[in-house]
C-alpha cells in the first residue's frame, strides 16, 4: 500500500521495562506451560475422541439413562434423555485444540502470570468436578435409582443383572470421563487473554493519539488501523473457534435446565427432590458462570475505553469528530465474544441474567412450596 505498514511508537523509560518484562514473561513452546495444564490439554476430548465418545455413552446412559427409566417408570423416555445428554456431552469434541499451533496455543503461551492463573482455575476446576460426581453424586445414584430400579421389572426379567452391569460400568467410567472433562472450563480461561488484548490494545491507541508526530508523514489513522487490524485478526480467529462451543453448551445446559425443573416439579420423594433440586441449583450456577466469563470482556473494554480514552488530553488531541472515534470503538470485534453469531455485552448479559434469576426463583417456588411444607409437617 504505502510506506504506512510499519512504523515506530516513541518509547519513555517505563515503557521500554514493560515491554522488556512482557517478553521475559511470554513462555516459548507448549513445553513450558505448568506441568498440570500441560497434561490437560494433551487430555482434551479432541485427542481423545473415541474414548470420551464411549465413556459419555457409558456414564450418561448408565446413570442419566437409569435416573429418568426409574422416575418416569418408562424405558423408552429414559433411553431418549439419556441419549439427549449423550449428545450433549459430545459438544466437547467442538472444543479447539490448544496442543496444535496456533491462536489458542498462543493464548496460553502468551504470558506466563495468566498461564498460571488458568493452571490454577483448571486445577481447582478438576478437583471440584472430581469431588461432585465420583464421590457425591455416584453413592447418590446407586442409593435412590440404581439400587431401586435393579428390584423393579421395567427392563424384564434381568432387570437386575442389567441395571447392576451398566451402573457398574458407569461407576468405573466416571473417573477417567471427569479429568476428560476438567478441561471444559478452559473457555471460560480463554477471557482472561482478551481482557489482557483489550487493556494493551486501548493502551496503545491512547499512547498513538497522544504522541502522534505529523513529522513522521504517516498519519495517526493509519497507525490506528495497523494495531486495529492486528487484534480483530485475532478476535476474528478466537470467535471463529469458541462461538460453536460456546452457542451449543449455553443451549445444552439451558435445555437441562428446564428439564430438571419439570421433573423436580414432579417429585415427591425426598430423594429425588433433593436430587433435581442440586441438579438444578448446579446447572443454573454453571449457565451464570458461562455468560458471566463470555461477557466479561465487554465489561473491561467499557471501563477501559472510560479510563484511558475518556480524556481531555485525548479527546481534544484527535484529529477527527469524537462522535466518529466512538462509532469506530463500537464497532470492534474486539469488544466482545459472540454467542449465536451476535455480540455479547455486558449490559445484555445483566438483563439476561435478571429474568433468568427471577423466573428461576419463582418456577422453584412454585414447584417446591408444597413439598417443603410436607417436609416441615
Amino acid at each position: 500500500m504505502m510506506a504506512n505498514s510499519s512504523y515506530t511508537v516513541p518509547l519513555e523509560e517505563n515503557d521500554e521495562i514493560n515491554i522488556n518484562n512482557q517478553n521475559e514473561n511470554e513462555l516459548q513452546s507448549i513445553d513450558d506451560l505448568p506441568k498440570f495444564l500441560h497434561k490437560m490439554i494433551h487430555l482434551s476430548p479432541i485427542n481423545w475422541k473415541k474414548t470420551f465418545v464411549l465413556l459419555a455413552i457409558i456414564t450418561q446412559v448408565g446413570f442419566a439413562g437409569i435416573l429418568y427409566t426409574y422416575f418416569t417408570q418408562n424405558p423408552i423416555v429414559g433411553l431418549v434423555l439419556g441419549t439427549y445428554q449423550v449428545f450433549g456431552e459430545c459438544i466437547m469434541l467442538t472444543l479447539p485444540d490448544f496442543t496444535k499451533k496456533g491462536v489458542f496455543l498462543e493464548v496460553l503461551l502468551r504470558d506466563a502470570k495468566t498461564t498460571k492463573k488458568i493452571n490454577a482455575n483448571m486445577f481447582n476446576s478438576m478437583i471440584s468436578t472430581l469431588i461432585s460426581f465420583p464421590l457425591v453424586m455416584t453413592p447418590i445414584m446407586w442409593y435412590f435409582f440404581i439400587l431401586p430400579l435393579a428390584e423393579t421389572n421395567l427392563l424384564g426379567p434381568s432387570t437386575f443383572m442389567i441395571t447392576l452391569v451398566v451402573g457398574g460400568l458407569a461407576t468405573l467410567a466416571v473417573i477417567p470421563y471427569s479429568l476428560l472433562c476438567s478441561i471444559q472450563s478452559l473457555p471460560d480461561q480463554v477471557s482472561l487473554v482478551h481482557i489482557d488484548k483489550i487493556t494493551k490494545y486501548l493502551e496503545t491507541v491512547r499512547r498513538l493519539i497522544l504522541r502522534d508526530n505529523a513529522e513522521d508523514g504517516i498519519p495517526l489513522v493509519d497507525k490506528l488501523s495497523l494495531e486495529q487490524e492486528k487484534v480483530e485478526k485475532w478476535i476474528v480467529q478466537i470467535n471463529k473457534g469458541m462461538s460453536t462451543f460456546n452457542t451449543l453448551m449455553l443451549s445444552y445446559m439451558s435445555g437441562l435446565l428446564v428439564l430438571n425443573l419439570i421433573l423436580l416439579g414432579y417429585s415427591s420423594h425426598v430423594g429425588p427432590i433433593i436430587l433435581f433440586f442440586f441438579f438444578s441449583i448446579w446447572m443454573f450456577v454453571m449457565i451464570a458462570n458461562m455468560l458471566y466469563a463470555i461477557s466479561k470482556p465487554n465489561l473491561v473494554w467499557e471501563q477501559q475505553q472510560i479510563l484511558l480514552l475518556n480524556d481531555a488530553k485525548v479527546i481534544l488531541n484527535l484529529k477527527f469528530p469524537k462522535e466518529n472515534f466512538e462509532s469506530w470503538l463500537n464497532k470492534h470485534n474486539l469488544n466482545a465474544s459472540r454467542v449465536f453469531g451476535t455480540k455479547v455485552t455486558f449490559e445484555k448479559m445483566k438483563q439476561a441474567a435478571g429474568v433468568i434469576t427471577s423466573a428461576f426463583g419463582i418456577v422453584l417456588y412454585v414447584l417446591l412450596r408444597e413439598d417443603i411444607k410436607v417436609l416441615l409437617g
